[in-house]
């Protein structure tokens, strides 16, 4: 069982440049000083999880250099019934909510996502400060609001059925 809530925060030495200001680094910088370093992980997973959420990630005990990460296409269904997620499932509130902010536009005109969603892969269930969850086989790590949404479109029987994931497995 992987525990979420134990084990040593990131390095500050990888802490985003300007991070919690206007002049935050963008992610080329910060790629150009760290990519020999994790060569084992998609880019994007990088940006998206690292980089932009810094300081507000609650997966920041997670050990990157353990981690590797690999794309998929997943089916709307399989991302919805097999990846746990602790936001609430409210498909008619969410699509009214999301619709006009940039994650429902971008979905709306492509059906999918423009950046992949992050699913830890938890074989053997997982553990958090709400309990463990011994069933749980995939945690989703980061793409909260574009799952939302994508619930609220399949339940609107909108969106495209395959979209692309990125598996982050930890190396025991």
């Amino acid at each position: 069982m992987i525990d979420l809530e134990s084990g040593n925060k990131w390095d500050k030495r990888l802490r985003p440049i300007g991070e919690t200001s206007w002049e935050k680094e963008p992610f080329s910088a910060w790629w150009s000083r760290h990519s020999t370093e994790f060569a084992h992980l998609d880019p994007q997973a990088l940006e998206q999880w690292v980089h932009r959420h810094w300081h507000y990630s609650p997966f920041c005990r997670l050990p990157l250099h353990r981690l590797r990460s690999k794309k998929e296409l997943w089916s709307t269904e399989r991302i919805l019934s097999d990846v746990f997620n602790d936001n609430s499932r409210e498909p008619e509130h969410d699509f009214k909510v999301l619709a006009n902010a940039p994650t429902g536009k971008a979905m709306l005109a492509t059906g999918t996502w423009d950046y992949p969603m992050l699913i830890l892969s938890t074989p053997k269930g997982f553990k958090d400060r709400r309990g463990n969850h011994p069933g749980a086989r995939f945690r989703l790590i980061e793409g909260h609001l574009r799952f939302r949404f994508l619930n609220a479109l399949f339940h609107r029987k909108e969106g495209r059925p395959l979209h692309e994931v990125i598996i982050l497995e930890i190396n025991q």
